[in-house]
């Protein structure tokens, strides 16, 4: 049963119990009813807790500020690549550490569709100059075997990280 289920059918059960004549009924009805509704009010009240745990927020690891949980037949906590929420698309991955787990709200939650379109721009802005300095040589991607310098890869790993983020983001660019 779910907690949206637990409160209605408390409250219709005690709606049908008092309909009856508390002196009309004989003790061991009276038995019954009164444990059935102290079973239904603790459900009321599991229900009541279960709403006031759920403040919205989400874990994350604060070692590299990714998403971490805690996902059935796989013992602890780890790190996830998708949507956090409920029923979103996740892929577990090796992060190279334990998760140190913190609690937030997801930021992009508090964004309008227009802020989400001029982060969607500066992405690509972004990616669009990281790319462009990519691909200008320097002395140290001449001297380089792969031709390409630590500084430049490190460049075309965030245009990789740029338009893997405006993807989850919405962007279809």
């Amino acid at each position: 049963m779910t907690p949206d289920q637990r409160v209605p059918m408390a409250r219709e059960y005690l709606n049908g119990a008092r309909r009856r004549r508390v002196t009309t009924l004989p003790p061991s009805i009276l038995v019954r009813e009164c444990a059935e509704l102290r079973r239904q009010l603790g459900q009321v009240l599991n229900a009541i807790d279960d709403q006031a745990d759920d403040d919205g927020t989400e874990p994350y690891c604060t070692t590299c500020g990714q998403w971490v949980g805690m996902f059935r037949g796989i013992d602890g906590w780890r790190h996830f690549r998708g949507d956090p929420a409920p029923g979103g698309q996740r892929e577990l991955y090796e992060a190279g550490h334990q998760p140190v787990i913190g609690w937030i709200a997801p930021p992009a939650r508090a964004l309008s569709p227009g802020q989400v379109a001029t982060v969607l721009d500066a992405l690509d802005d972004a990616a669009e100059w990281r790319e462009m300095r990519a691909t200008s040589t320097c002395q140290a991607c001449a001297d380089s075997p792969a031709e390409l310098c630590e500084d430049h890869a490190a460049d075309l790993d965030r245009v990789d990280a740029y338009r893997a983020l405006a993807g989850q983001l919405g962007s279809d660019r």
